[in-house]
């Protein structure tokens, strides 16, 4: 087991018992990350800490990313109790999100291996920003899926500094034109999220456009991908990685 971790406080790197201080924990919906092709239906307990290697002016999380933690305010879950507490909250796997997780590395790779051994699935939600030899050995200590959340085109969305007013939500006509971009590109599976109750955040079969999969919001409404994987239409394969393991919320 690693008992180190790396903290940036003021211009020296510091180590302190890892991860002394978490921020959040919680069991939330796969779709929620968001998976949509992962063990849909199914929870995640979820854990994060501390700081970014990034600064996003559009952060959701900055009181997390942006704080330096409080030493004197541990709150330590050790591996060992973590996944303890998947089981006993009903989750299907784990997922290492809210802040950067490759700034719990050495913590994700003992509870991924630990998760693997009882069965669970593991997750990042991560701005991709790690070294190969990272991803190398989160792969081998258990990582099942990642989910990359892009920051925009090109290099000035990395670095840009969104100042005055704040100019409002990004109309959701700007979203479906990006939907629209995704399949004439050939993509099969495009969605929009944060809009519940928009079409774009449904499943369709990409061969002939059957309904698959209702969602709203975080939570699935109907499932019809056959226990094979496929559409019960047309017999086209859908790629999702085992089958639907919630409960439907019928609106």
């Amino acid at each position: 087991m690693r008992r180190m971790k790396s903290l940036n406080i003021t211009r020296f790197l510091d180590s302190a018992p890892y991860p002394n201080i978490i921020s959040s924990i919680s069991a939330n919906p796969i779709e929620k990350k968001p998976f949509f092709h992962f063990f849909p239906g199914s929870k995640a307990l979820t854990v994060g800490s501390y700081g970014c290697n990034f600064s996003c002016p559009w952060c959701q999380n900055w009181d997390i990313s942006k704080s330096v933690p409080n030493p004197a305010r541990s709150n330590y879950v050790s591996p060992e109790r973590f996944v303890q507490m998947v089981k006993e909250m009903g989750c299907k796997g784990t997922s290492i999100s809210f802040n950067e997780p490759t700034l719990l590395l050495e913590y994700s790779l003992d509870v991924f291996e630990l998760a693997k051994k009882e069965g669970y699935y593991n997750t990042y939600v991560t701005n991709g920003y790690m070294s190969a030899e990272a991803l190398r050995l989160l792969v081998e200590h258990g990582l099942d899926a990642m989910n990359v959340d892009l920051k925009g085109c090109d290099y000035p969305a990395y670095r840009s500094q969104e100042l005055g007013l704040y100019e409002g939500r990004t109309p959701v006509e700007t979203l479906e034109r990006a939907w629209e971009i995704g399949k004439e590109e050939s993509l099969n599976y495009v969605y929009i999220g944060n809009v519940p109750g928009h079409p774009y955040e449904n499943t369709y079969c990409p061969r002939c456009g059957t309904l698959l999969i209702k969602r709203y919001g975080f939570d699935v409404v109907s499932y019809r991908v056959t226990t094979e994987n496929k559409c019960p239409e047309c017999g086209e394969a859908i790629r999702i990685c085992s089958k639907f393991s919630g409960i439907l919320n019928r609106q």
